[in-house]
């Protein structure tokens, strides 16, 4: 890409031990980085293609510093118990500042501090029954805490070092949940497992806790040389709403009605199916799924208004739950070692979403009965590694997606800078729907072993060079990359 320089330095390190029963280890991660970056070559051609003169936005800067560390702590207690400790902290900042001053000799400069800390702990013991049952039982906690501040855009004199204004805007987040698990063994051919978890996100909404049961069952069967795994499972997880979806917000381009009535998200549903291995030269894994989305959280258009102090119109939205849609598929995973030379895999993935139930106070698009066409139908995978002789390795693999239906946000831009969108002929985003097309993406890699333990390697991602857009067509698809290096 053009009009991009990027700079990054990366720094880490870790340190493990051991004394008697106890086992920790630490990490850390710091990484700086320098961007300088001007326009999107997919926004500059869309403002071209407009017919306006040539504006560009102001070159700018972008400078971050990311810090992670983590420690964890595993030892065996009494009685059997095994114990395991994780703590972690992300810290992340950045800053935006104009790459030339104005003609004052100031930058605008604007800053976020981004801090998340988790921590996780569980117990687990293994129980002998009897000869023939025995059972596993895991309990357990675990927490994070969230927190972004940062300040609007302000003058200074050196965007290298200037004294940071009081914070203006912050945003906080907690949540903790409760898990406790067992699982029942016979023979070592049958096992059952059962789970319940308990999550609170107490700056989400008034939704209490919220609890996801699991139970699954699973069978060993020996047939010569083939080893045959049946297994099935059912389980449901929630999602609450957070604070600006049912607080809703207002800003000078949008307007986000409040929904106090919004419901949690439920993913219920089942999944079934069997692996088939034979010796150490292959397996095949044949899965179903069946699940039932429950009171889906959709934005929808609501019209649009134009208010007093703001003179263009501004789209009115509002989060509500569509209530209930079944998702449905399979997939199909094959590998295979015919020879330690060559190792092969293929997936294939096909889903079917569709609109089940729509809840009385849905006011979107969906209609029941509609298959749902934002994503891939289905996809598909192969991979291949190949050793030719001793040190040398050759990995090469192909990812397929099938198109899909979603918003045009290179025409929605296109609307607004030629000052032609209306929402009110055209809303966003049912009015700019259009087909994706599918795409491949091709990876190479090659490794070759040198003297002394030292290999090279060379990788090279989207081997074809496919452009089609991933997601959105705003977004620009990563081109060709080769990657070289040195492991030693």
């Amino acid at each position: 890409m053009d009009l991009l320089v990027q700079q990054d330095r990366n720094f880490f390190g870790s340190v493990n031990f051991s004394l008697g029963n106890i086992n920790v280890s630490a990490s850390s991660r710091l990484q700086d980085g320098l961007n300088e970056f001007s326009w999107n070559p997919i926004t500059r051609r869309i403002f071209q293609d407009a017919g306006l003169p040539a504006n560009p936005p102001q070159q700018q800067l972008f400078v971050s510093n990311l810090a992670t560390h983590s420690l964890a702590i595993d030892f065996e207690g009494a009685w059997g118990w095994q114990f395991d400790f994780r703590w972690g902290l992300d810290r992340y900042k950045d800053s935006y500042f104009d790459a030339v001053p104005d003609a004052l000799h100031y930058y605008t400069a604007r800053s976020r501090d981004t801090n998340r800390w988790s921590y996780a702990f569980n117990l687990a013991k293994r129980l002998e029954l009897s000869a023939d049952v025995h059972s596993t039982l895991v309990l357990g906690r675990d927490a994070s805490r969230y927190s972004l501040t940062g300040h609007d855009p302000t003058e200074v004199s050196d965007w290298r070092d200037y004294q940071r204004p009081p914070d203006e805007y912050g945003i906080e987040g907690r949540s903790y949940g409760y898990f406790g698990q067992v699982q029942l063994g016979f023979r070592d051919a049958v096992y059952f497992t059962g789970g319940l978890r308990s999550d609170r996100s107490p700056e989400g909404s008034s939704f209490g806790q919220t609890w996801s049961p699991r139970v699954g069952l699973t069978g060993v069967r020996q047939a010569g040389e083939f080893t045959i795994k049946p297994r099935i499972a059912w389980g449901q997880s929630v999602i609450v709403p957070d604070d600006r979806q049912v607080a809703g917000e207002e800003t000078e381009n949008s307007v986000l009605l409040a929904n106090p009535d919004l419901r949690a998200q439920k993913q219920r549903g089942y999944d079934l199916g069997v692996d088939v291995l034979y010796r150490d030269k292959g397996s095949i894994g044949l899965t179903f799924f069946d699940q039932d989305p429950i009171d889906l959280i959709e934005l929808v258009n609501m019209g649009s208004d134009v208010s007093g102090s703001f003179p263009f119109l501004r789209s009115i939205s509002q989060y509500r739950n569509l209530h209930r849609v079944n998702n449905r598929g399979w997939e199909v995973r094959i590998e295979a070692q015919p020879v330690p030379q060559l190792a092969l895999n293929v997936n294939y993935g096909y889903t079917k979403s569709t609109v089940l139930e729509l809840d009385a106070s849905y006011v979107g698009d969906y209609e029941t009965g509609q298959t749902l066409k934002e994503r891939p139908l289905w996809t598909a995978s192969m991979g291949a590694g190949v050793t030719p002789r001793t040190g040398t390795t050759l990995n090469v693999d192909l990812t397929y997606l099938t198109g899909w239906e979603l918003a045009d946000f290179a025409g929605l831009l296109g609307d607004i800078y030629s000052g032609n969108f209306n929402p009110v002929t055209k809303p966003f985003p049912e009015g700019y729907q259009i087909d994706y097309p599918g795409f491949t993406k091709l990876n190479m890699s090659l490794s070759q072993s040198i003297i002394g333990g030292m290999s090279a390697f060379i990788h090279v991602y989207n081997l074809t060079n496919n452009d089609n857009f991933e997601r959105i067509n705003t977004a620009v698809p990563r081109p060709r990359a080769w990657t070289f290096g040195l492991r030693f």
